[in-house]
């Protein structure tokens, strides 16, 4: 994905506020109904060039399970290994996930609203 400042401001801003070093780690953008391994395989590259020591492969799949349902779960485990899944509504049906230390979430929680960006770390 090519991001603009002038077209994308407030993508950049979230981008920068969760802590992400380079376009490649900018973590997941999904769809209101995305499939479970689809999310993984998005979050995964983030986890691996941030050299966080989860392993996003041991939350289990679970067949038709909601979106909302999995992401719940998934920040479960994570909050079990000290990190979070910061969660992003930008309007519509999509979403932009980002997985921050636990400990960082407050301070980005606390910049997005000088951005006027709000982040969430519930889902259902």
């Amino acid at each position: 994905m090519e991001l603009s400042p002038d077209d994308e401001a407030d993508i950049l801003t979230a981008y920068w506020l969760t802590g992400y070093d380079t376009v490649a780690d900018f973590g997941a953008y999904i769809d209101w109904k995305e499939w479970s391994e689809e999310i993984i395989a998005q979050l995964a590259p983030g986890v691996r060039k941030k050299g966080y020591s989860i392993d996003l492969n041991a939350v289990p799949i679970i067949e038709d399970e909601t979106t909302d349902v999995f992401l719940e779960r998934l920040k479960n485990y994570l909050e079990q290994h000290d990190y979070t899944l910061a969660f992003w509504d930008i309007g519509g049906d999509s979403y932009h996930l980002y997985i921050t230390p636990k400990t960082s979430f407050a301070h980005l929680e606390a910049l997005g609203k000088e951005s006027f960006i709000s982040f969430f770390n519930t889902y259902e």
